[in-house]
């Protein structure tokens, strides 16, 4: 499909606008877009200068004795210009310096993903499972036999029952 305003180029930018109930729609090339204001061109700013703006000057934090990481050799201070971490070693090592960073941009340090709706309630029984088998694991390793059967027993009947839900 063509551009609504030049005509030339195929449109690959598309807006609908809704004035007193009637809508209407804009297809338009790229350049057209920019030439009217509907589409900007992309700054050129790093997660360094995003990781600044927060830390600001009066956070405590300090580049002065940048510590580094044993595995990779990240540097603090290469991690506030670049604002990427070089391993995931560096998680263990500079969380002291970059968890006041991520709590203000996330709330929770611990990623928890996200689940539908339907699902929503699985998720505890789905977590308890899983315990109840690192459990399971444990009790064999330490030959503790009728525990584990019983324990065995009841994540199977949690497993029916979660199966039934679904």
């Amino acid at each position: 499909m063509l551009c609504n305003n030049c005509g030339k180029r195929e449109a690959t930018c598309y807006y609908s606008k809704t004035v007193n109930g009637l809508t209407k729609e804009i297809k338009l090339c790229a350049e057209c877009a920019k030439k009217m204001g509907y589409l900007e061109e992309p700054s050129n700013f790093s997660m360094g200068d995003i990781l600044t703006a927060l830390v600001g000057n009066n956070s405590g934090f300090s580049f002065s004795s940048s510590p580094e990481c044993s595995k990779c050799g990240t540097r603090l201070s290469e991690i506030k210009n670049t604002g990427y971490l070089g391993c995931s070693n560096c998680y263990d090592v500079f969380l002291p310096y970059i968890k006041p960073i991520l709590n203000r941009l996330q709330p929770n340090v611990r990623h928890v993903g996200k689940v539908p709706n339907k699902e929503i309630k699985a998720v505890p029984v789905k977590e308890q499972i899983i315990n109840m088998k690192k459990q399971l694991d444990e009790l064999v390793k330490n030959q503790e036999y009728e525990k584990a059967a019983i324990l065995r027993d009841e994540i199977a009947k949690l497993s029916k029952e979660e199966g039934k839900n679904e």
